[in-house]
């Protein structure tokens, strides 16, 4: 998981080859992007073409039904789509095209196999073309230039392409929650209520997995036909209103074609069915949700996806503002038919923002999600840290200044300042410009970064005796003591994942004071998704103190749940190199495979790859809750990974014999320890004694701590004294925090 310009780039479990001359490859990257560029406006003639002979709806319908499928594997591995390199963004594109080309005209002939998967090769071409048309644009020429580009070119390609802002349970539940309201203005404006446009979405998108289920299940059943004549009978069999008989499809195939032949026949005939299948009158909508026909007519034609005019397809345009990502339905004859009912929760803050903008509940709207956010936040902690005090809202003042801390979380020695942003960043900064984009990120991920932090330098001044600070810990009730460790969290709304590991770049552009330390920014999907996976206070609480740092260290590209998913792997026990950049790639494949499998109705959470030594420390302070106890286990957490804590494991059963054999003879060995890379862990010392000698292995703590501070740069240090007479494997912990710190 490490880089260096000496060494290659690991990209999950993907090595790139190492780059020696960056000139000449940057030569041939532009020439190859203005080559590929070149070629856009064939294919996208090429696609007009299509449309314009072929069935445009059937083959929308029939692509969509492909894409959007997953395939469950039986190695742990996570879903992975049915079409290779088909991901949703690329059958937003398609569709972008169907409304440029293919809306309206004369009933035409059905797609046959091969112009479909034409029409599945083209949309990567022109998908890829994005990257293209960036690099033709790109300007390195000054360094100040080459930072913004990087910065804007990123939340670029998140805009034309990420689309997960989380698993759908949490983005069916965040968008239930927030915008499931009947405000009269909203059914007066619209003509239909807000909750229609929500269960609507639903429906469709349930009669559509019912559609796809239902054609896998018959074509499953079909294709367990021993011979060719028993794949087309069994045809017949379990698809009703099939014309002719399978004698005749059999001479028309001929007698000797081969099973196979006969069930990709099957498959391609089948596929014709999917366009009506998939679509529904707005009578049969009213019929499957109770929602009366008129306001179910208003929400699909509010949905509607409209002939694009003039007819002039802007390609680069599209892959930041697609009118797809709005209107996901079309019109099929009398009927409606929506290939991708997930874009309403994908793209649901956008498409609801419009709808309460529309209809005069902006502002309404900017309360609501404020008041969501911190509620939905404080309901997350309390849950979980069931023991924490917990206060929402906490007013302080620091000298004649006035400040408000959203979320205040004590449990323990750790403390949590919470701040809730429910700001979004708006489609011209997604687009990438810089202007806009600079005021956000200075609005949103800035000013919650240093209003967190401005409690955390009281605090620290606090424990370091400054009166004043002292005082206003006092009137907030905040627990203060020298092992207090405090955690910075922001959470917003939006994913702003993409930004991360982008401090330096940020600070040196001025978008964000060079003073503020930035606290890791955690969409409320990625919030849950770790406390629901992790699911222990003290998991969760080392999860959150290392993320502290993770960015910083780690110098890292990927979004929340590659984190996560990299977190179970390591516990973040890793060393950087100088100047590393850490690309996570599948690294969520775990999580992934997860909440699969528990929206399919059963499942076990991915559990952090912990050494069992470290496993049974944990339990007894889990049990015992003493004092210290959540800071004694994110130290032991922080010591090493599972092969590391292996071989501590084995020098401390070498060094137990020792001990026993020396009878407990302090000028012999008896401490065993571990030094973690980051000087912001703790050290960690085992002192293994017999239990004659308690009294003064517990007295030379001092020593003991006081020698490891001289040789190691380290900010804090932990004791963990074992008895090794009466096998009690911590009898003790003691932690210290340097004088200087």
């Amino acid at each position: 998981m490490k880089s260096s310009p000496e060494k290659p780039t690991i990209v999950g479990n993907k090595v790139s080859p190492k780059i020696t001359d960056h000139a000449e490859f940057r030569s041939k990257v532009l020439t190859s992007s203005a080559d590929a560029l070149k070629q856009v406006g064939d294919k996208i003639d090429r696609v007009k073409e299509i449309f314009g002979e072929f069935d445009a709806i059937g083959l929308i319908a029939t692509i969509c039904s492909y894409g959007v499928t997953s395939v469950v594997k039986r190695d742990g591995d996570a879903p992975s789509g049915l079409l290779d390199g088909i991901e949703q963004h690329h059958l937003e594109l398609l569709m972008a095209l169907y409304g440029s080309f293919g809306i309206a005209g004369t009933p035409k002939k059905p797609s046959p196999p091969q112009i479909v998967q034409e029409v599945i090769d083209l949309t990567k071409d022109l998908d890829s073309a994005f990257l293209a048309f960036r690099l033709q644009r790109s300007n390195f020429d000054d360094e100040k230039g080459a930072k913004v580009e990087m910065v804007t070119e990123r939340i670029r390609f998140h805009t034309q392409a990420v689309r997960n802002w989380g698993y759908f349970e949490h983005v069916d539940r965040i968008t239930k929650e927030i915008f499931s309201t009947d405000d009269p203005s909203f059914l007066r404006v619209h003509g239909f209520k807000c909750s229609d446009v929500l269960t609507v979405a639903h429906f469709l998108l349930e009669h559509a997995e019912s559609v796809i289920a239902n054609r896998y299940d018959v074509l499953a059943a079909v294709r367990k036909g021993r011979r060719s004549k028993d794949i087309i009978s069994r045809y017949f069999k379990f698809v009703e209103d099939l014309t002719g008989t399978p004698e005749e499809v059999l001479a028309a195939l001929g007698k000797d074609v081969p099973r196979d032949h006969a069930f990709s026949f099957v498959m391609s005939h089948y596929e014709l069915r999917i366009p009506s299948d998939l679509s529904l009158t707005p009578s049969e909508i009213s019929e499957g949700t109770g929602i009366e026909s008129s306001r179910v007519e208003r929400v699909l034609e509010r949905f509607l996806l409209e002939r694009a005019t003039p007819e002039v397809f802007d390609l680069e345009r599209t892959f930041l503002d697609n009118p797809v990502w709005t209107h996901p339905i079309l019109k099929n004859g009398e009927s409606f038919i929506c290939p991708m009912p997930m874009l309403f929760f994908s793209h649901s803050h956008r498409i609801f923002t419009e709808l309460f903008k529309h209809a005069g509940l902006g502002a309404y709207l900017s309360d609501r999600r404020a008041k969501y956010l911190e509620d939905a936040v404080e309901k997350i902690f309390r849950t979980c840290f069931s023991e924490a005090k917990i206060e929402s809202g906490v007013t302080w003042s620091l000298g004649s200044d006035k400040f408000e801390t959203d979320l205040i979380v004590s449990i323990d020695n750790l403390i949590f300042l919470i701040e809730a942003k429910s700001h979004h960043l708006t489609d011209s900064a997604l687009r990438g410009a810089p202007d806009r984009l600079k005021r956000h990120v200075r609005d949103i991920i800035g000013s919650s970064s240093r209003q967190s932090q401005r409690l955390k330098e009281v605090i620290l001044a606090a424990q370091a005796g400054d009166q004043e600070s002292q005082v206003i810990c006092d009137d907030i009730d905040l627990p203060i003591s020298r092992a207090t460790r405090v955690i910075r969290l922001s959470i917003s709304l939006d994913d702003l994942a993409v930004l991360s590991g982008m401090e330096e770049d940020l600070k040196s552009l001025d978008w964000i004071d060079e003073s503020v330390d930035i606290a890791p920014y955690f969409s409320l999907a990625d919030l849950r998704c770790i406390f629901e996976v992790l699911d222990s206070e003290i998991y969760i609480s080392h999860y959150l103190l290392e993320r502290q740092y993770f960015d910083r260290f780690a110098g890292m590209l990927g979004d929340e749940i590659d984190i996560l998913g990299l977190y179970l792997e390591t516990l973040f026990n890793m060393e950087p190199e100088e100047g590393a950049m850490t690309i996570l790639s599948g690294m969520s494949g775990s999580v992934d495979r997860y909440f699969a499998d528990r929206q399919a109705g059963s499942a076990k959470p991915p559990r952090p790859k912990v050494h069992p030594m470290l496993m049974r420390f944990l339990g007894l302070l889990d049990k015992r809750r003493k004092k210290g106890w959540l800071t004694f286990a994110t130290t032991l957490l922080s010591a090493g990974d599972f092969r590391e804590m292996g071989e501590v494991r084995k020098q401390l059963n070498i060094l137990r014999k020792s001990v026993k054999k020396s009878g407990g003879d302090l000028k012999k060995p008896f401490c065993l320890q571990v030094k973690p890379p980051q000087v912001h862990r703790p050290i960690v010392i085992f002192a293994l004694y017999r239990a004659k000698r308690r009294d003064k292995v517990r007295g030379s703590i001092d020593e003991l701590v006081s020698r490891a501070f001289d040789e190691h740069p380290h900010e804090s240090c932990m004791v963990v004294f074992i008895d090794i007479d009466n096998n009690r494997i911590a009898e003790g912990f003691f932690f210290a925090i340097r004088e200087d710190c």
